[in-house]
C-alpha cells in the first residue's frame, strides 16, 4: 500500500480497516518541516493484528562462566561487521570482546580505566565502515575492526549517545533543557561530528518525565510513563526521528534535509493505577501508598520507549533499512506485540505482532540483542534471522 496524500485519509482508513468515520490526528509535536511530504494512516486496531513477524534462533554467543571470553558481565551493546563478524561490549567487564560471524572468541578490545581506548562506563558501539567506534564516558573511541586503537577524540556532552552508521564520527543522542520550574523540557535530537556542536534535526518540547516521590523508604526519583524521543539511523542515510508522545514520526537525509512526516491516529491510554505502580515497582521495589501528592500525567506516551512498559525504543531499523515502529500497549499478546513497518519512502508494509521490541543491531536478514538464558540465567548474545512476510 502506497501512502497517500492528506486528502485521501478518510478513504484510507477504511481500506485499513480502522474506522468509518474521518481520522483526527493529533498536531505535530516536532513541527513538519518546510518541504516534507505528509503521509497519514488510520490505526490497524490489536484485534486485527494476525500476522506475526517470525524470529529463529540462528547462534548463541556466550553464556560459558567456565570460559572468560565467554562469559559476560553486564552487557550493553552488540554492533556487527559487514561480513558478520560480532562485538560485544560489557559495562561490567570494561571491554569489547570481538567474535567470528559463527561464534569464536577472537580478541578483546579495550580495558578498564580512563586512559586512551580505555573504558570506565558502558556507552554504545558501531562498526561503522571499517572501524569500531564506541560513544561513552565523554569521548569518541576508534579501533580497527582487528583491535589497533587509532585514537580517541572529546565529546561536547555528558551523555552517553548513540553512534550512528552512517559515518565516522558521527554520534546522535538528544538533550534536555528545562525551564525555570522544571516542569518541561524542551528534548532535542542532535547530531554531532566529533567535538563539533552538529546540527539538530528536530527539537520538541515534552512533559518533564521525573518527579521525587515520598514513601516509606524515604525520598527517591521515579520516571513516569512518559514521553522519551527517539532516533534511528540506516546504512544507506536516512534518520528518522519521534519525540514518541504521539504516533509520529519524521524522516530526514544524512545532511538533515527533511524528507516526510508520518502521523497515525493511535488513541493514548489514561495513565491508571496499574501504569503507576509499575513506575515506582521498577525504581523502588515497592508500592508507595495511593495518596502521594504526585501529578501524575494523564497519557501514556503513543509509542514504546525506555521510558514505558515494554522497555525498548519506538524505533528500530532492520537489515534491509525497513523502519519498525512500535505502538504502546500496556501487556503483550500472548508474549507479542504489535508493530508497524514502513519502507524508507514511508510506504507501510506490515501492520502486525513480534515477540521483540528491541534489538542492539541488524545484519541483512539477522537482528542482534541479548538475553538471559533461561536455563541458568547466564546473558547471551543471540543471533535471530527475521522471517518478514512482506518485501
Amino acid at each position: 500500500m502506497r501512502p497517500r496524500a492528506v486528502a485521501a485519509v478518510a478513504v484510507l482508513a477504511i481500506a485499513l480497516g480502522a474506522c468509518s468515520e474521518p481520522l483526527e490526528f493529533a498536531a505535530w509535536t516536532i513541527p513538519a518541516a518546510a518541504g516534507a511530504r505528509i503521509v497519514e494512516y488510520g490505526p490497524v486496531p490489536i484485534e486485527e493484528r494476525i500476522a506475526e513477524i517470525e524470529l529463529v534462533a540462528d547462534l548463541t554467543v556466550g553464556g560459558d562462566p567456565d570460559d572468560a571470553n565467554q562469559s559476560f558481565y553486564n552487557p550493553s551493546d552488540i554492533a556487527v561487521a559487514a561480513d558478520g563478524r560480532m562485538f560485544v561490549l560489557e559495562r561490567g567487564n570494561h571491554r569489547i570482546q570481538a567474535f567470528s560471524s559463527t561464534g569464536e572468541y577472537s580478541t578483546t578490545i579495550g580495558r578498564e580505566g580512563q586512559g586512551p581506548g580505555e573504558i570506565a562506563q558502558g556507552g554504545e558501539i558501531a562498526v561503522v565502515e571499517d572501524r569500531l567506534v564506541r560513544s561513552g564516558d565523554s569521548k569518541l573511541s576508534v579501533w580497527t575492526l582487528d583491535g589497533e586503537h587509532l585514537g580517541d577524540s572529546a565529546l561536547p556532552f555528558r551523555q552517553s549517545f548513540a553512534i550512528s552508521r552512517l559515518s565516522p564520527g558521527w554520534v546522535f543522542g538528544t538533550r534536555s533543557e528545562f525551564n525555570e520550574d522544571n516542569t518541561s523540557a524542551e528534548r532535542f535530537i542532535r547530531v554531532s561530528l566529533q567535538a563539533e556542536t552538529g546540527m539538530t534535526f528536530a527539537e520538541a518540547t515534552l512533559p518533564r518525565s521525573l518527579v521525587t516521590i515520598v514513601n516509606e523508604s524515604g525520598m527517591t526519583i521515579v520516571r513516569l510513563p512518559g514521553p522519551t524521543p527517539a532516533f534511528a539511523t540506516t546504512l544507506d542515510g536516512m534518520v528518522y526521528v519521534t519525540a514518541a508522545d504521539e504516533y509520529q514520526v519524521h524522516a530526514f537525509d544524512a545532511e538533515g534535509r527533511a524528507r516526510w512526516a508520518l502521523r497515525t491516529a493511535w488513541e493514548r491510554l489514561s495513565v491508571n493505577d496499574v501504569d503507576i505502580e509499575r513506575a515506582v515497582l521498577r525504581r523502588t521495589g515497592e508500592t508507595p501508598a495511593r495518596n502521594l501528592d504526585v501529578e501524575w500525567p494523564q497519557l501514556n506516551p503513543a509509542l514504546a520507549s525506555v521510558a514505558g512498559t515494554q522497555g525498548g525504543p519506538a524505533l528500530l531499523v532492520d537489515g534491509h533499512g525497513h523502519l519498525y515502529v512500535f505502538p504502546f500497549v500496556r501487556e503483550p499478546i500472548d508474549g507479542r506485540y504489535p508493530v508497524d513497518v514502513y519502507a524508507a519512502d514511508g510506504e507501510r508494509l506490515f501492520a502486525g505482532l513480534i515477540r521483540v521490541t528491541s534489538w542492539k543491531d541488524a545484519l541483512k536478514d539477522f537482528v542482534y540483542l541479548f538475553e538471559a538464558r533461561e536455563s541458568d540465567g547466564e546473558a547471551v548474545a543471540v543471533r535471530y534471522r527475521l522471517v518478514e512476510p512482506f518485501e
